[in-house]
């Protein structure tokens, strides 16, 4: 069933790419979505991205049983909403709690996964408040990606109240 998914989402990546008029993300397909702009006078392309919208059950690092403050999984979200780039629960358009999204160039490998924080979450209040250190205790390899490990710190430049940005590569 995931090979059939892949392969409807690269033909409508495919299909989309190929247009050379903008598209708005919001009419693409929430798992896998490729954005283009077009060329306007001695301006040069945009590169072309594709985003991959994931989630996990709980932050927590791989070295303390998926404890603490880190990231010990993750798992592609391919039946989820979105509103806005934010994923969502579908039936009642609530942001999902602990959800990011993996931006990587067309003809790349190497990408980033964004994770915005949001204080109305408790675990997120405080790693906004204290400015914690995302750690990645080990390689998390799932659904085609990679998330290496790492320290990241907190960027407080990520949406409206800070989150991460962690290092990725698509197998």
């Amino acid at each position: 069933m995931k090979k059939i998914i892949y392969l409807i989402a690269i033909c409508i990546a495919v299909l989309f790419t190929s247009c050379t008029k903008e598209v708005d993300s919001s009419l693409l397909p929430a798992n896998k979505t490729s954005i283009k702009t077009k060329q306007t006078g001695n301006q040069t392309n945009s590169p072309t991205y594709h985003f991959v919208y994931v989630t996990w059950s709980s932050f927590g690092r791989a070295g303390l049983y998926c404890l603490g403050w880190g990231l010990c999984e993750f798992e592609g979200c391919f039946n989820c909403c979105t509103e806005n780039g934010q994923i969502v629960d579908c039936p009642t358009s609530m942001p999902v709690e602990r959800a990011g999204i993996i931006r990587i160039p067309d003809g790349e490998k190497e990408g980033v996964l964004t994770i915005t924080l949001n204080p109305s979450y408790i675990e997120q209040a405080n790693a906004i408040s204290n400015e914690l250190t995302l750690i990645v205790d080990v390689d998390i390899d799932n659904d085609g990606y990679i998330i290496h490990e790492g320290n990241y710190s907190f960027d407080s430049s990520v949406g409206n109240y800070g989150g991460y940005i962690l290092n990725v590569t698509e197998k």
